[in-house]
This record gives structure tokens, C-alpha cells and sequence, in this order.
């Protein structure tokens, strides 16, 4: 969810997280310095959420007082409620189910991307930056799996 974003050209700043505590959501500065970053996004996300949002906000327009937040959130549900973790998950699980692809967590795509970018040669520390890891040690534990594949495609580089 792009929740506090700011739209600076081909960059985001992440510098606000949504919470649901008991039913209500809440708008909170994220917890570390850490977390609080500016993404670069290819231009090809950047048009798309560009476009969703642009929708999001004719929706808005269009429903009105009945709009569900006041944060201009980029993912929201049909009435512009915030979206719930389990929302979202019961969505990718069924989105999985009609594709044929096995039982994974949402937030399994955040390893899926990581592991790709390693496998394209990206290092460990733009990881650790993209993924907000305060450590670069922990970036490197988690991903050390695919350190063998990437030791034995090295070795066969022409």
C-alpha cells in the first residue's frame, strides 16, 4: 500500500505507515529512520500508479461524503476504505488460485523480488536499501540462499 507517498517526479518518499488498531485505522509516521526512504521507480510504474490514482480520486469525487478516507490512499477498497492486511491477502490468495500458482504470502513477493534482483547481479546493499533493512547483515542472511546459484553462474561467465 502507498500510504503517505509523495509523487516527486520518478520518485516516491515512504515516510508514513496505515494501521488498523481494533477496527480504525490510523496514519502514523513509519518507526525508524530507516523506513522513512525515497524509492526510484521506473517510469512504468511510476504511469501506473500515476493513472490508479487519478481514477482513485474520480471515484472519490464521484462517490463523496460517503468517501471512506481523507489520506488519498492509491489502494483503497471499492467505497475508499482502507484496505486490511487480510483484505489483501484473501485477494492475492484467490488471484493465485485462478492462475494455477501455489499457496504463498503476500509479502513473499517482497522475497521473489529480491532474489531476482540478486540473480540480475544487483548488490546486497541497494537490496538492503530498497527492502529498508537497517543492516546490511540482515539482508545477507536472508538471502544467503542464493548465494550458491549465484557463485555457480559466476563461474560459468564468459
Amino acid at each position: 500500500m502507498l500510504a503517505g507517498h509523495k509523487h516527486r517526479g520518478w520518485h516516491y518518499t515512504v515516510n508514513q505507515s496505515l494501521h488498523n488498531r481494533n477496527g480504525e485505522f490510523i496514519l502514523n509516521e513509519v518507526k525508524t529512520n530507516k523506513s522513512r526512504r525515497t524509492l526510484k521507480l521506473p517510469s512504468v510504474y511510476v504511469v501506473a500508479l500515476s493513472s490508479h490514482l487519478e481514477r482513485r480520486l474520480q471515484e472519490r469525487e464521484r462517490i463523496g461524503i460517503g468517501w471512506g478516507n481523507s489520506w488519498d490512499l492509491v489502494f483503497t477498497q471499492e467505497d475508499g476504505t482502507p484496505l486490511s492486511r487480510h483484505a489483501v491477502s484473501i485477494h492475492f490468495k484467490r488471484l493465485l488460485l485462478r492462475e494455477g500458482i501455489g499457496k504463498h504470502r503476500f509479502h513473499d513477493l517482497c522475497h521473489t523480488a529480491a532474489t531476482l534482483l540478486l540473480a540480475q547481479g544487483v548488490p546486497f546493499r541497494v537490496i538492503q536499501e530498497l527492502l529498508g533493512h537497517t543492516q546490511l547483515a540482515t539482508t545477507a542472511d536472508i538471502y544467503r540462499h542464493v548465494l550458491p546459484v549465484l557463485m555457480a553462474a559466476a563461474l560459468t561467465a564468459t
